[in-house]
């Protein structure tokens, strides 16, 4: 079951990426600091942007709509081990 706020980003990430590009996103993403943690180095940034901007912005579009239909949440929900998995359950 999606949050609200899952919701909201599964319909707007396929749009932006198909508006503004993959490799504007993951410019924007390295600069912003999007998601935390400590600041990527130059040459980590660049790979990343790299990577990124490499692909098709269809295919971008493609596969941004198919991590809206896959949650692993309910795979993880009769496990109790520590895995990365618990943060989507709990």
């Amino acid at each position: 079951m999606l949050t609200p706020r899952e919701h909201i980003e599964g319909f707007l990430t396929p749009l932006l990426i198909g508006l503004l590009g993959p490799r504007f996103l993951a410019t924007e993403m390295v600069r912003s600091n999007a998601g935390g943690g400590p600041p990527l180095s130059s040459d980590v940034a660049q790979w990343f942007v790299d990577m990124l901007g490499s692909n098709r912005r269809s295919q971008m579009v493609a596969a941004a709509r198919d991590l809206i239909v896959f949650d692993s949440r309910p795979r993880f929900e009769g496990d109790r081990s520590p895995n990365v998995g618990d943060c989507g359950v709990r």
